[in-house]
């Protein structure tokens, strides 16, 4: 799942993978998930932080509408602070705006 530069809002070749996600969680109903949104490196640290907080949101939401109850997801925004790729060129940047999901155990949060 990617975004545009300066975006939250959810591609709709995204929609696959986060009706999988939907299913996944729908069967095992005692796990929460993680999902942290990431920004490039390019702007302001502070925007970055606030960006990749709407992009887990936005997945958040989503799932949400699929039918997953919302106080089993909990986001994160990391901003440009765990880059999956180092460097400044529009390959790096375009692997850098993500999201991650993480797996919770029950009764972790």
């Amino acid at each position: 799942m990617d975004f545009e530069t300066g975006n939250a809002r959810l591609r709709p070749e995204s929609a696959p993978l986060l009706d999988a996600v939907a299913r996944e969680l729908a069967s095992a109903p005692e796990l929460d998930i993680e999902v942290e949104g990431h920004t490039e490196s390019r702007g302001n640290a502070a925007a970055n932080r606030r960006l990749s907080q709407k992009r887990a949101e936005a997945v958040k939401n989503y799932l949400a509408q699929d039918g997953i109850a919302p106080e089993r997801i909990h986001t994160l925004g990391s901003g440009s602070t765990r880059p999956l790729v180092r460097g400044r060129n529009a390959e790096a940047d375009e692997l850098n705006r993500r999201i991650e999901f993480r797996i919770l155990a029950p009764g972790s949060r």
